[in-house]
């Protein structure tokens, strides 16, 4: 029986070999056709993906869709800025071009006045004419300026001189040092001879309580009448003018009408 057992295990087997056989050439060929596809959905190694991103070629980038340019937005904040910085520096240029024209108006101002204040109180002078005593050359009321320097002053020439109480008034020169001056009823004589004045408005007379003539006129002395002889405030009263009281000889007048 074991025997039997035997052979028919050894006939069984070789039948089973016989009919796996087949199979087994069956399942090779699947095998042989499964391979690509495990291949591919198998891991790639980090050297092989290497490999192929070297070997495959680059692919080609999609042309960049060109933009519109956009327009430049102003930035208001800045260009505010900007601004009132340029005006603060324009206000500032401003006032410090204002504030030097203010200073050379005030320095010239100050130089006129100065020029002025030695003209009138060193070289020239002015006053009012009173009355009519210079009349017609001399007018009530007229501007006279006269120069204080002047040195040389010649007969037939007016000048300013200080009268009583430091009165200024205008006169005529009718004489001066070492002339001889004399008024009788005949008129005016100088020198011994009788004068013809041209700008003598009336007859040269006498006043009481006036001086006591001939004069003879002394060193730095001027006689001096007003060219109306009705008035008497001239030498004939006051007697001969001592240069120290000729304030300074006539330059111009101005008739305040003409203002």
């Amino acid at each position: 029986m074991n025997g039997n057992d035997v052979e028919l295990n050894g006939v069984g087997l070789e039948t089973d070999r016989t009919i796996s056989e087949p199979a087994q050439a069956i399942a090779e060929a699947r095998a042989q056709e499964a391979i690509p596809c495990e291949t591919a959905s198998a891991p790639v190694s980090a050297h092989a993906a290497e490999a192929v991103k070297s070997d495959a070629p680059a692919p080609k980038a999609a042309p960049a869709q060109r933009e519109a340019p956009k327009k430049a937005q102003p930035q208001k904040p800045a260009a505010k800025s900007h601004n009132s910085s340029k005006n603060a520096k324009g206000k500032e240029k401003k006032q410090d071009s204002l504030l030097a024209d203010l200073a050379s108006l005030l320095l010239r101002i100050g130089w006129i006045a100065f020029v002025i204040a030695v003209l009138l109180l060193v070289v020239c002078g002015v006053t009012v004419n009173s009355g009519n005593r210079m009349y017609p050359a001399f007018h009530d009321r007229d501007i006279v300026f006269y120069y204080r320097l002047a040195k040389d002053i010649k007969a037939g020439e007016t000048v300013v001189f200080e009268a009583e109480h430091g009165q200024l008034l205008v006169g005529r020169v009718i004489a001066k040092e070492g002339d001889t001056v004399e008024i009788d009823e005949r008129g005016l004589k100088i020198n011994g001879y009788y004068q013809s004045e041209k700008y003598a408005q009336g007859d040269t007379v006498l006043f009481e309580g006036g001086i006591a003539f001939p004069v003879e006129l002394k060193a730095g002395q001027y006689f001096v009448l007003c060219d109306d002889r009705s008035e008497s405030s001239d030498s004939r009263t006051l007697g001969p003018i001592n240069t120290d009281r000729i304030r300074g000889r006539v330059m111009l007048s101005l008739r305040q009408r003409d203002f």
